[in-house]
């Protein structure tokens, strides 16, 4: 039953902290102290690996923010697949034509030499 309390506990108190590194640690830190449990003193075998934890958190959370974007944008029928499967496969990477030199606007010295003096 005390792992049941401390799950919908979490669930509650880890709201928010996704995008913040290493603040699991602290979360979990916070509450394992505040419910008297779990002995707080098993955190420091947590700590040496909580920045790989840590990083695996926020990868996981970085590729599930792209699946749920590409999943709700085939639901409501805006995902170009054509131009996504492209771009996935690096078909998409058009080099941009050159200036010519016709293109570029003179501007006047007269023009500049105020602005550069102030």
């Amino acid at each position: 039953m005390d792992q049941l309390i401390v799950l919908a506990v979490l669930m509650f108190t880890s709201k928010g902290s996704a995008g913040v590194t290493g603040s699991g640690f602290i979360i979990l830190a916070a509450t394992l102290s505040s419910l008297g449990t779990i002995p707080v003193a098993g955190m420091v075998l947590l700590l040496g690996v909580d920045r790989f934890m840590s990083e695996a958190r926020a990868i996981t959370n970085t590729i599930g923010n792209g699946v749920g974007t590409m999943a709700i944008a085939k639901w409501v029928d805006a995902l170009d697949t054509v131009k996504m499967n492209k771009a996935l496969n690096g078909e998409g990477a058009e080099a941009k034509p050159e200036m010519a030199q016709a293109d570029v606007i003179a501007v006047p010295s007269s023009m500049t030499a105020g602005r550069l003096n102030n």
